[in-house]
């Protein structure tokens, strides 16, 4: 059963993209292992945010515990020593040396324990959670780099078009009112302040 639920969340984290659909898919998968709510805190560069967002635990002291977690790189909650009086148990979410987040169980009885072999299992299905967050973000930020890229191609060609396509007619503009004020005398004082303007905004 254990390895078939390893392989299960595997599966799932593959066939899916994009940390909120990963998110959800693990949610999903260890509802079912678990029979017990599930919850990911997922660290982000503005915040921390919950999935699922209706999550009971989504309250000031469960938060306070992820975020604890989250900081210290180490599980906290139910039946630990640190912060034990949650109503959920949370290991952190770990991948290269980075933490990701956090995943919460969060049992309907209050007088259910932990065993060894729960934190274990739970802290396995992290480090797959975990991994599957860290190349979803990789390829979010290897698609960012390349719209960059693009765009600053894009940026490039399209000013370099515009320099090409405004610089003839604006120098022949610019030529013509210079002739023209040339001609002052000629011209009314009305006619001599245009062409100055044009002139000036034309060179600008």
């Amino acid at each position: 059963q254990e390895t078939s639920a390893l392989y299960e969340l595997t599966r799932g984290l593959s066939a899916v993209r994009g940390i909120g659909k990963m998110a959800d898919t693990a949610i999903s998968l260890l509802a079912d292992v678990y029979r017990m709510e599930i919850v990911l805190f997922v660290a982000e560069q503005d915040g921390i945010s919950l999935h699922p967002k209706t999550a009971s635990a989504d309250d000031v002291k469960e938060a306070s515990v992820a975020r604890w977690v989250i900081q210290n790189g180490q599980l906290a909650g139910r039946n630990t020593d640190t912060l034990p009086s949650a109503r959920g148990l949370y290991v952190p979410l770990m991948a290269e040396g980075q933490i990701l987040g956090a995943l919460g169980v969060l049992p309907e009885n209050v007088d259910y324990l932990f065993g060894g072999n729960d934190i274990n299992r739970l802290e396995t299905y992290a480090s797959l959670i975990a991994s599957a967050f860290q190349r979803a973000r990789r390829a979010e930020e290897a698609e960012r780099t390349k719209l960059e890229s693009e765009s600053q191609k894009l940026k490039n060609v399209l000013l370099s078009s515009v320099s090409h396509d405004l610089r003839t007619p604006l120098a022949s503009i610019t030529g013509a009112a210079s002739s023209a004020l040339m001609l002052r005398d000629l011209l009314p004082a009305a006619a001599i302040e245009l062409l100055g303007s044009i002139h000036g905004q034309a060179a600008r």
